[in-house]
């Protein structure tokens, strides 16, 4: 099972705050993997620059018996 959760930033945010965000995300939800349940975490970044689009999407696995 993949759980996704979307992030959206301000616009106001520099390439450099966009980028330290997406650092620390990384390693905030990848402290996650010590804990029971939890096979992989991944963190993406969009390639598209639009608007109307997300900017990072952080994808925890686990698998369905862990529920």
């Amino acid at each position: 099972m993949k759980h996704c959760i979307i992030v959206k930033f301000k616009d106001t945010l520099s390439e450099d705050e966009k980028s330290r965000i997406e650092k620390e995300a990384g390693d905030l939800f990848g402290s996650l993997l010590s804990q029971h349940g939890i096979t992989a975490v991944n963190v993406y970044r969009n390639c598209i620059r639009q608007a109307n689009r997300s900017d990072l999407m952080i994808v925890l696995d686990m698998p369905a018996s862990s529920l």
